[in-house]
């Protein structure tokens, strides 16, 4: 059965399926691009009603036009949004932005048998207002004809990735990004994760650090370049959408480039991320003193529990250092649509209600029961693709990442998700659900084997029962990205 779990986060929502994998019910999702992120924010040109990135880049066009609250204000109050005679409710423009993403998925979302939203705090508390918002977010997703079978903590479903290493148990952490607000979700991490306590810290969501980034850029933009980015407002939508792409890159890489279009000319600086992290310390501290301070009132602190930030929130330059600043020994990072592909997960292990009105909203996940099974965990984690050709003489070589490494006589160790020391081949993937195992290349009387051990147990890999030969592939899925060991024959 195919699963479709959505995440949806205003700052950016988010798109997985899943697909059961084996007959340990270990289930394979995959992140859904495009759509990609998708931030609920809906804009009137005059024409056309346009939503998501497409409004973004006409922001500083229409401002008067633009609506970044009817995710969070939820209701059939009118919005600011005037497209005919009267103003569109906030309901309506909900209605539209979910069915505009939904209808740009890959598949269409019919085919999904079981559907499970994600959605934040604020929205499962059972407050009135909570209540309300469910109750016009299930009519959306009935009139489009989707079959729900929960309604989950976007915090708890992002714990349960099966594309990430599974969290030890314990209490962890989660800093994500609304568009208005930073939220901050304390879960615990046992038999069910579930939410223990939620915050939220105004003035500081996406929209805010957004808002700053690009003024802390486009202030380093006139120093070095003598032009204003504002003096114009087609300029300073470029440069917003600059401003949006810069934070992507500060992700990943240790600078980015703004390019600017005025007239003929060209005009473009690079900007060091460090410089962004001073720009915004600020901001980032400001979410890093409310996480202190949200867990000293639980009577712990930043040092007793395992901090993640979304990916939303790794956007924010900066605020992994301001967080071990305050006491966290380490701050990992939750991938891209990671509770979406949770709650895809998790929407195989449940039933589609006979009733809407039956759909469960959940604070709390059972985790998987094979969370803590390294067998399931290995047959989703490691695939073995066995070459089709002449089997009769054995690998002398593996590849990895394009480097060859040598079979000798010991064999060869390789660490996925890990160090693994001196002497061992590291691969790049974390494996999904292990987080860390150490794969074997041994020889045998026929030839070489691979075995994999995981926490000190050796297991035998799926299809791993005959001798290795030339032109077998090894391929590891996990976070950031799938990692392939090519083994090969060089004949001198």
């Amino acid at each position: 059965m195919k699963t479709l779990g959505l995440e949806m986060i205003d700052a950016g929502f988010e798109a997985a399926s899943g697909v059961a994998n084996g007959e340990g019910g270990h289930v394979r999702t995959e992140r859904l691009s495009p759509p990609g992120t998708v931030p609920a924010v809906a804009l009137w040109d005059g024409t056309s009603l346009h939503f998501g990135s497409a409004a973004e880049t006409r922001r500083f066009l229409h401002p008067r036009q633009l609506s970044e609250t009817f995710w969070e204000d939820l209701s059939l109050s009118a919005s600011n949004i005037r497209q005919s005679t009267r103003p569109a409710t906030y309901s309506e423009l909900a209605y539209h932005f979910v069915r505009n993403f939904v209808e740009e998925l890959p598949f269409a979302p019919a085919e999904a048998g079981s559907v499970v939203l994600a959605v934040p705090a604020s929205m499962t508390d059972g407050s009135e207002r909570a209540e309300e918002r469910i109750g016009i977010l299930l009519g959306i997703c009935s009139d489009l004809g989707l079959r729900l079978s929960s309604i989950v903590d976007a915090a708890c479903a992002s714990l349960l990735d099966p594309e990430a290493p599974s969290p030890a148990r314990g209490t962890a952490l989660v800093v994500d990004l609304g568009l208005h607000a930073a939220t901050l979700s304390v879960v615990d991490l046992g038999a069910t994760v579930s939410l223990q306590a939620f915050s939220r810290i105004a003035g500081a969501g996406w929209l805010a650090m957004v808002d700053a980034s690009r003024r802390a850029l486009a202030d380093r933009f006139l120093r070095q370049t003598s032009f204003d980015v504002s003096a114009d407002r087609h300029i300073e939508q470029a440069f917003h959408v600059e401003t949006l792409d810069a934070l992507d890159a500060f992700t990943t890489q240790p600078e980015a480039w703004l390019r600017v279009v005025s007239g003929n000319r060209e005009r473009a600086i690079s900007v060091p991320r460090d410089g962004m992290v001073a720009d915004m310390r600020p901001f980032s501290e400001a979410i890093a003193r409310g996480a202190r301070e949200m867990l000293a009132r639980m009577g712990t602190s930043l040092s007793g529990v395992q901090v993640y930030l979304t990916g939303r929130a790794r956007h924010v330059c900066g605020l992994a250092k301001a967080l071990r600043a305050d006491g966290a020994t380490a701050v990992g990072i939750l991938g891209p649509g990671a509770a979406a592909r949770g709650a895809a997960a998790y929407a195989s292990r449940v039933r589609v209600p006979d009733a809407l009105e039956d759909v469960p909203v959940e604070t709390g996940i059972a985790a998987p029961e094979d969370a803590q099974n390294p067998v399931a965990a290995l047959q989703a984690a490691l695939t073995l693709r066995r070459h089709a050709g002449k089997r009769d003489d054995g690998p002398t070589h593996v590849v990895v990442d394009g480097y060859v490494h040598p079979l000798r006589n010991g064999g060869v160790r390789l660490a996925a998700g890990g160090d693994g020391g001196d002497g061992v081949i590291r691969l790049p993937t974390s494996p999904a659900g292990l987080g860390v195992c150490t794969l074997l290349v041994e020889a045998v009387n026929d030839g070489w084997r691979i075995a994999a051990e995981v926490k000190g147990e050796r297991f035998a890999l799926p299809g791993a029962d005959a001798a290795l030969a030339p032109g077998d592939v090894l391929e590891v899925h996990g976070q950031p990205s799938p990692s392939r060991v090519l083994f090969a024959r060089l004949v001198r």
